[in-house]
């Protein structure tokens, strides 16, 4: 059965299945819109952080989880808490107990099950609320795993989890509950972990992209700053991949920098007030937020296809957990961090350059194929079909259009709307959109470039809202011309004419709109290729082994389809449980496995 027909079986279940988030659906813009309005206004006044220091401060302890050999397995997911189908396909594959996956070279390799897992942001869709959680991510979770808790569970909030002021988030992971075979440590939002051989996990929430806060300092600065011995090697994760974007906001990044350099690679003497080096060193940055795979690495892809030196500090972004697929067409082949026009007062003299490795999800010819999805009225992706709602709102904006030109066009002929259209001629109705929307569009086109000329921007920039606005006009005035031209339409009743206008204008109004973003480059409007398609298929996550002698190897995780069909399996409990209707599908890597030791390349310039 769907996971629509599941969802019917609430009441066994525990929780509600719940359908992939239509981003482009305008009750759920609206809805969405509101909440994050309401916590970015918010936010700056109503810091949960700072509350969050009257709970335990100690770096969080996970040896009981350990296995005896030694060897430490972590699960990195991230963006997970979207609809049913991926997330709990993901959840089932982190649940197992091994995972047989496929190798780059053909052959498959057995990865035992993570002792602990880190879920990397954006733990809920579309904003947090206790039902919400219940519902996307601890009932999914939970069914998917064994009620006895055998392994770990830490979880850094992002942006998603933030719409409520961080309050379900709290309640589900920061006060001891389990999430099926997972138990949650931590009593914050931020954490720290010794993990083994010299190696730290740190976890920072920097609350809708605020600066830290001073409690979540004072942690880290106890919690690891003054443990740190050299040789260290530390996982950061933080809650966006800030280094992505730096190539367009050369800022994004500082909050990062400020962090790595004041409390990982040095700590403050309270005598002296000065930094000293802790002889420690940052090896993997790690986030979700983007909903794609991408790495960066220290050096440049070898030509000749060898291993990467595992002295190469990594960057990844992997935001596959369960959300709808993001593009990585707009990252930058090379990044240097931190950029030189930062507004950093104290950063490294000499940037450190990171180059993007090839192998990347979804890739260009993946993209290419996915977007021309939304431009087939034939598809469940074509947009207005994956987004329920959006070609009737757009066919009521069309149906209001075709009044205004049509009101218009009667009070400058002196005659009813009725007769205005049944006599109006083709010249007549071209004149009628030109003044209607072709000189509006004009003064805001005029007025923008001044004030981008004024501010010393690029005159194009923010283009694409008005340019999808231009495209949806053009369609009114194709309309209305095409009904005063034709004596079949213009004979007939308003009602009926206002009726097909509303029809063609969700039709032709959303093929319009899906062309235009398919074809608009990277950007406010360009992004919503992927948005609109909300592709739940291609999911994955990161499966780390530490060994012993503090060997750090990445598995980055992929499985092209979810599961979509499932069964409802009795318990002797008396709960039901949801299962794959067949087997689940094979994960494969995404790339070779990446090493990374815990001594670096050698680094200047560092403060």
């Amino acid at each position: 059965m769907k996971a629509e027909r599941l969802a019917r079986h609430e009441v066994e279940l525990g929780f509600r299945p719940r359908p992939a988030v239509r981003w482009l659906s305008p009750p759920e813009l609206l809805r969405s819109g509101i909440r994050v309005l309401i916590a970015q206004m918010f936010a700056a006044y109503d810091d949960r952080r700072e509350i969050q220091s009257v709970f335990a401060q100690a770096t969080i302890n996970i040896d009981r989880y350990k296995h005896r050999d030694g060897h430490l397995w972590i699960d990195f997911v991230a963006d997970l808490g979207d609809g049913f189908d991926a997330t709990f396909t993901i959840a089932s594959l982190l649940a197992q107990e091994s995972l047989t996956v496929l190798m780059p070279d053909g052959g498959t390799a057995a990865l035992p099950k993570a002792h602990l897992v880190v879920m990397g942001g954006d733990e809920v869709y579309p904003t947090a609320s206790s039902k919400a959680y219940e519902d996307r991510t601890s009932g999914p979770y939970g069914a998917a795993s064994r009620p006895t808790p055998n392994a770990a569970l830490l979880a850094l909030p992002g942006n998603h989890d933030w719409y409520d002021g961080l309050t379900a988030f709290m309640r589900m992971f920061a006060q001891g509950a389990a999430v099926g075979g997972w138990q949650t440590l931590q009593t914050r939002s931020y954490f720290a972990v010794q993990l083994q051989a010299g190696w730290w996990l740190v976890a920072l929430d920097s609350q809708l992209g605020e600066y830290i806060d001073q409690p979540q300092l004072d942690y880290f600065e106890q919690a690891i700053s003054t443990k740190l011995r050299p040789g260290d090697a530390i996982i950061l994760c933080a809650a966006s991949p800030t280094w992505e974007t730096t190539a367009h906001d050369p800022n994004a990044f500082n909050t990062l920098n400020f962090f790595e350099n004041g409390y990982l690679l040095n700590k403050r003497n309270h005598l002296t007030g000065q930094l000293e080096p802790t002889g420690a060193a940052v090896r993997l940055w790690i986030s979700g937020d983007h909903h794609h795979y991408a790495r960066y690495s220290e050096q440049a892809p070898d030509p000749a296809g060898r291993a990467p030196d595992p002295r190469n500090t990594q960057m990844v972004a992997c935001g596959l957990g369960g959300a709808y697929l993001m593009g990585t067409d707009r990252l930058a082949p090379e990044l240097a961090l931190p950029p030189d026009g930062s507004r950093m007062r104290t950063k490294s003299p000499l940037p450190t350059n990171f180059f993007r490795a090839a192998a990347a999800f979804p890739d260009q010819a993946i993209s290419k194929t996915l977007y021309l999805r939304l431009l087939n009225p034939f598809s469940r992706y074509w947009l207005p079909t994956r987004n329920p709602w959006f070609g009737v709102a757009l066919g009521v904006v069309h149906m209001v259009l075709f009044t205004v030109l049509a009101a218009m066009l009667a009070a400058t002929s002196r005659l009813t709307v009725t007769e205005a259209v049944r006599t109006g001629t083709v010249p007549e109705a071209l004149a009628m959109s030109g003044w209607a929307f072709g000189v509006p569009l004009a003064v805001v086109s005029v007025y923008r470039l001044f004030v981008a000329l004024t501010e010393g921007r690029t005159p194009p920039s923010g283009w694409q809202p008005l340019a999808a606005v231009a495209v949806q006009l053009v369609v009114s005035a194709g309309l209305f011309v095409l009904a005063v031209s034709v004596p079949g339409i213009a004979g007939l009743p308003v009602g009926l004419v206002l009726l097909i206008a509303a029809t063609a204008g969700a039709v032709l109004g959303a093929e319009a709109f899906a062309l235009f973003v398919v074809l608009a480059p990277p950007g406010n409007i360009g992004d919503f290729k992927m948005t609109g398609l909300a592709y739940e298929d291609g999911k994955g996550f990161v499966r780390m082994h530490l060994t012993p002698d503090g060997e750090l190897t990445l598995y980055p995780l992929l499985v092209d389809t979810v599961v979509h069909d499932w069964d409802i399996q009795q318990e002797p409990d008396g709960t039901a449980r949801p299962r794959p209707h067949s087997a689940l599908p094979h994960m494969r890597l995404l790339e070779p496995p990446i090493a990374i030791a815990r001594s670096g390349l050698p680094r200047e310039g560092r403060i």
